[in-house]
């Protein structure tokens, strides 16, 4: 006689549209914010001064003079100029839209370093897209709840928590997540403490995304704020 299977939680599946009962974890699209792309200057200054930005350290207005202000970009097939870069654990750099929308949203909770934008060939015509912006430091919120949320390998609860506070969620669709509403309202984009720098949307904010049709990001997974 077969053993019962064991049945594993499941989050409501994500909506056709954004949902104000959740939140998004987002990655770079395949073809999108995902392009071959580099900065410049790129020296080793510069460089050292990108890693520590990635790795979530705070930058002195001295610090962040070494930042490099130009981003060089190889288009797709497509062509297709981005709205947002990143790289998989960040940061973003995003346009004056996305920007101004954060600020009205979150006024005066972000910063910002003003990037130029360049393709290594014409796109429409132009190689000079603009300036861009690269959002510094977002808020770092511990909100996972770990019951009934699943994390990478299928397990749930809170020892899947490592001791240092880290943990990695399940990379399969639909997986449940579940997010600490109190902890999070008001905020728009954010990382999620413990996730390994996971950058999460609230609805509004993809709500806008989606209706301007901006491109360079996909949404990984959508955890349900309780």
């Amino acid at each position: 006689m077969k053993a019962p299977s064991k049945s594993k939680a499941r989050a409501p599946r994500k909506p056709k549209h954004p949902d104000d009962d959740h939140v998004y974890c987002m990655l770079p699209a395949i073809g999108g914010a995902s392009v071959f792309k580099e900065y410049r200057p790129d020296h080793r200054k510069s460089s050292l001064v990108v890693i520590r930005l990635e790795r979530g350290e705070i930058l002195t207005p001295e610090e962040l003079a070494d930042f490099p202000r130009e981003l060089a970009f190889q288009p797709n097939k497509g062509g297709i100029v981005p709205d947002v870069f990143c790289w998989t654990t960040g940061p973003y750099i995003v346009t004056r839209q996305f920007r101004e929308w954060l600020e009205e949203l979150e006024p005066g909770r972000h910063a910002f370093h003003p990037i130029k934008v360049w393709s290594s060939r014409p796109i429409k015509g132009v190689t000079d897209h603009g300036t861009y912006y690269l959002i510094l430091n977002p808020p770092e919120i511990d909100a996972i709840i770990p019951e009934g949320t699943i994390f990478w390998g299928g397990g749930t609860g809170p020892e899947e928590i490592r001791p240092d506070g880290s943990f990695a969620l399940s990379s399969v669709g639909d997986s449940a997540c579940y997010i600490k509403r109190q902890a999070v309202e008001g905020h728009h984009l954010w990382l999620l403490k413990g996730a390994g720098r996971q950058y999460m949307f609230s609805a509004e904010l993809l709500r806008r995304y989606m209706m301007h049709k901006l491109r360079g990001l996909r949404i990984k997974n959508h955890c349900l704020l309780k």
